[in-house]
Formats: structure tokens, C-alpha cells, sequence
């Protein structure tokens, strides 16, 4: 399973979703582009830290694109495991 969910996450190659540049089956790992920013929920639960409204609707538009490429595969992917922990930033 792991192999096959590492094969067709290779194929997206879009600029708002995540790389991989490498798999190893043993141990299970994968090289994906680097986030420096993290995880969208916890760069969003930083209270220390007031983003503006174009940044937060900048954000929501990537994630939007990215998804409208994932549905317009063929055969189209669906994200059925959508949350802000699979959303880097």
C-alpha cells in the first residue's frame, strides 16, 4: 500500500503540491519538498503571531488550486483524508 500511494503521489507535479523526490521501502521513508513552514494547523494555531487577510486568502486559494489539478487527473484523485495536518505550508 505504502508503495502504491508513494507511485501515485510521484505523478502530481504541481507548484501547491507536495514532491517526492525519493521512496525507500525498508525502512518505509519518503524525500519530499521542504515546508519550512509546517503543518497549516499549527501554523494557523500560532497565537503569538496576527496574519492578514490577503496571506490567510493567498493560502486558501493555493489549496484550492492544488485540489482543482488533483480532480482534473484522469483517472482523478480524490483527497478523501483532507485536513490541515496534509496541508504544508
Amino acid at each position: 500500500m505504502f508503495r502504491n500511494e508513494a507511485m501515485l503521489q510521484a505523478r502530481f507535479l504541481h507548484k501547491n503540491i507536495v514532491s517526492i523526490h525519493a521512496v525507500s521501502l525498508a525502512p518505509l521513508a519518503l524525500a519530499l519538498d521542504l515546508c519550512s513552514g509546517g503543518e497549516l494547523r499549527d501554523f494557523l494555531s500560532n497565537k503569538e503571531v496576527k496574519y492578514s487577510w490577503s496571506l490567510l486568502l493567498k493560502i486558501a486559494s493555493d489549496i484550492a488550486e492544488g485540489l482543482r489539478y488533483l480532480h482534473s487527473n484522469n483517472p482523478r484523485f480524490v483527497q478523501c483524508r483532507m485536513s490541515c495536518i496534509f496541508i504544508y505550508i
